[in-house]
């Protein structure tokens, strides 16, 4: 059996080594706050959350096929949770039992003895799968569930079970081990067969009356040879039934290992949206379009580490950047701008590992890969200048980038002056752009993003801070032309709680 909770055809391999910029993802978007409300302290699932985000997938319909699952489990989540606690407890009693029926045999009753005990308690867990499927079955209407269920029902019916419970029974050999062998040259016993176990005819009684009639050898305790032939015997007897039970109790515990891993993205999906309930935040299945449409437009999207770690509503955003493969933002310091870029790439994220995203409503085209440059804090440990680092990050992302790549950049290159800056991120985002990769680059540099306006590009889109004429941000992202100011004095007001008259404003540079 194979549970294919994630894709239609495969299994999930989760792998715990990260690249370079899956860990700048991490720090760049903050999604540690994520990932914590996701896991609930399980470190499997955190592992197994942490990956399926981190590896977009790029197949429409697995996509689609992950949506309908974890629609299922949020609208059943009682039912969902009881089918997660049939996996966890097979697992966990799997990791209970000694561990011989993983080598190599070299113990066959040993092995017959511990797979068989395993294989007893995931038999009933399998049974309590399969009688929540009759019960619940109706209720799930995604193909991954529905297939799973077919599973079970199909390859473990009631007579099925109770058969195997059965010959399982028989191999506790409570009553004793029965075996033939026959006779080989110089004298040798071969050739063992493992005989089923019979009651003596007749009553109790009766066979205790003729138990003269039987041949019986006592071994005392101390005879370490004697027992060490027993042993042997048994094993020769025992160990072609060993080989079969081994093998049924290796694959019923990887189904339920690979179930359990599956199911964690899953359970991980419904924690994150029952916390984003409490918090009165709104989620969204996304929309999703092919990689060719080049397409993003949504209503109400917001930063959901913010929203998770103020329990309250944030401030959203609603926008069409459809045909834009470069976004340029800029506007008022403090206004917005890294915590809408955070909130594009998260929702990014979440569309392409098949969970819901934070807005009232979202859509875009897949990318091939989703890398963050944001502006790192002064490293005084750094061996070269910090622009050199930025630009050494810059090398290693394209190194690794593709057509159809989305690349967010937060204030990049802002290590030098307006006028070396502008120049590095105009020639880099240029280059970007004639290679086919998307870009959202929110920047402070006047000329780099006046330049670009002036080339009245249809692929370009300029966006801007909101700012009220008093000064105020409003946390919006709207439409608009870079302006050649700061509006650094909004600022000093608000810190320092001075009226002036002085509305001065320095054109846009790098402090």
């Amino acid at each position: 059996m194979k549970p294919h909770m994630l894709y239609p055809d495969q299994d999930l391999l989760v792998q715990k080594n990260l690249k370079a910029h899956q860990e700048a993802l991490i720090k760049d978007l903050g999604l540690e706050t994520l990932l914590e409300v996701m896991a609930q302290d399980d470190l499997d699932r955190w592992h197994t959350a942490r990956w399926v985000l981190l590896n977009s997938e790029k197949d429409v319909q697995v996509l689609r096929y992950r949506q309908a699952v974890l629609k299922d489990c949020l609208e059943q989540p009682e039912a969902f949770r009881a089918l997660y606690s049939i996996a966890r407890d097979a697992v966990r009693e799997r990791r209970g039992i000694y561990l011989s029926f993983f080598s190599e045999l070299e113990r066959p009753s040993a092995s017959l003895s511990s797979a068989s005990d395993y294989l007893d308690k995931a038999l009933d867990r399998t049974r309590e799968l399969r009688l929540l499927a009759e019960e619940k079955g109706e209720s799930f209407h995604s193909e991954g569930f529905r297939q799973l269920f077919a599973q079970v029902s199909d390859r473990v019916p009631e007579t099925a079970y109770t058969e195997m419970k059965a010959h399982l029974a028989g191999l506790s050999f409570r009553r004793g081990l029965t075996a033939n062998a026959g006779v080989g040259p110089g004298g040798p016993l071969s050739g063992y067969t493992l005989l089923k176990p019979e009651r003596p005819a007749g009553s109790p009684f009766r066979h205790w009356l003729h138990r003269d009639r039987e041949l019986v050898i006592h071994v005392d305790p101390r005879d370490m040879s004697g027992l060490a032939t027993l042993t042997a015997l048994k094993d020769q007897s025992s160990a072609r039934a060993a080989v079969a039970i081994v093998r049924s109790a290796r694959t019923l515990s990887r189904f339920y290992e690979q179930l359990l891993t599956e199911l964690d993205f899953y359970m991980a999906g419904l924690a994150l949206y029952e916390a984003l309930v409490d918090a009165g935040a709104p989620t969204a299945f996304p929309a999703i379009r092919p990689a060719v449409d080049c397409a993003r437009s949504y209503s109400g999207l917001y930063d959901i580490g913010l929203a998770l770690i103020r329990g309250a509503e944030v401030v959203g955003n609603t926008l069409i950047e459809d045909g834009a493969a470069l976004t340029v933002v800029t506007g008022a310091n403090q206004g917005g701008k890294s915590t809408f870029l955070r909130s594009l790439g998260l929702a990014q994220l979440m569309l392409q590992c098949g969970l819901f995203v934070p807005a009232e409503a979202f859509e875009a085209s897949l990318c091939d890969g989703i890398f963050t440059h944001f502006r790192r804090p002064e490293d005084r440990g750094m061996d070269s200048g910090k622009l050199e680092e930025e630009l050494k990050r810059m090398n290693d992302i394209v190194s690794q980038l593709r057509p159809a790549s989305l690349v967010l950049l937060n204030e990049s290159f802002s290590a030098t002056n307006e006028s070396e800056g502008s120049e590095i991120a105009e020639q880099i985002t240029l280059a970007l752009l004639a290679a086919g990769v998307r870009v959202v680059f929110v920047t402070h540099f006047y000329r780099f993003s006046q330049e670009l306006f002036d080339l009245e590009r249809p692929d370009i889109l300029f966006l801007r801070a909101e700012r009220q004429d008093n000064g105020s941000r409003t946390f919006k992202i709207k439409t608009g032309a870079p302006q050649p100011v700061s509006f650094g004095m909004d600022l000093y007001r608000q810190i320092f709680k001075e009226d002036t008259s002085d509305t001065t404003e320095r054109p846009m540079d790098n402090a």
